[in-house]
């Protein structure tokens, strides 16, 4: 898998996001804690792709471990971006306790998610596509 750094964030030990094109694909990588304290430098990262004309990204959660009510909000404007310039955001590897917030939340039906633990994709409800 051919990959590029980008651009990388390490703020506090605990969060970090890191952006990578793979084989043509933007990924950030979100690792540690996505809440009040390290959700406006997420947005800054994103932002920052926003002005560089990358309309669609995903963001790999494999590695986050925590999300608040402002993490989610931080995800719902880079969507709400992405699709205004015509693009997507999908949600890679989320953990198991990610998932259940995003299905509480509703956000499981908006955001197109994948685990990568099968070859079928994923549909909005987060839950692989049937034929």
């Amino acid at each position: 898998m051919a990959q590029e750094r980008l651009s990388s964030g390490s703020y506090d030990g605990q969060f970090s996001a890191t952006v990578q094109a793979e084989n043509g694909e933007v990924v950030v990588e979100v690792r540690g804690e996505l809440d009040e304290h390290t959700a406006p430098r997420l947005r800054e990262t994103l932002g920052e792709l926003a002005t560089q004309d990358i309309a669609s990204l995903s963001l790999d959660l494999g590695q986050m471990t925590f999300i608040d009510s402002t993490g989610l909000g931080a995800l719902v404007g880079a969507l709400k971006r992405s699709r205004a310039a015509g693009g997507e955001v999908t949600l890679k590897h989320p953990s198991t306790a990610t998932r259940k917030v995003l299905e509480l939340t509703g956000l499981h039906n908006v955001f197109k998610i994948t685990d990568g633990t099968s070859s079928a994709p994923e549909g909005r409800s987060g839950r692989a596509a049937s034929g």
